[in-house]
């Protein structure tokens, strides 16, 4: 985590910023549902989640041009 300190006349400011951009790639699927369910979501909403992630299949640009499709079980959908 990257803390900034500014100092002001009236006092101290302190913030924290946290990198963020990457954990959404790394993330199991498996992972990501159990979590959900420990949070509380569960029922409907949770089958329509997993349902968008049950086949999810991706490809590769390159400069030869795109890659087969493979499957996806690690990343969010962005």
């Amino acid at each position: 985590m990257n803390c900034k300190y500014l100092s002001k006349k009236k006092g101290s400011f302190y913030a924290g910023f946290k990198d963020l951009s990457h954990a959404f790639d790394d993330i199991c699927h498996n992972v990501l549902f159990h979590q959900l369910m420990i949070s509380g979501i569960d029922g409907q909403i949770l089958k329509v989640i997993r349902s968008m992630y049950k086949q999810l299949k991706a490809c590769v640009c390159t400069d030869n041009g795109l890659t087969e499709m493979f499957k996806c079980v690690i990343g969010t959908r962005q």
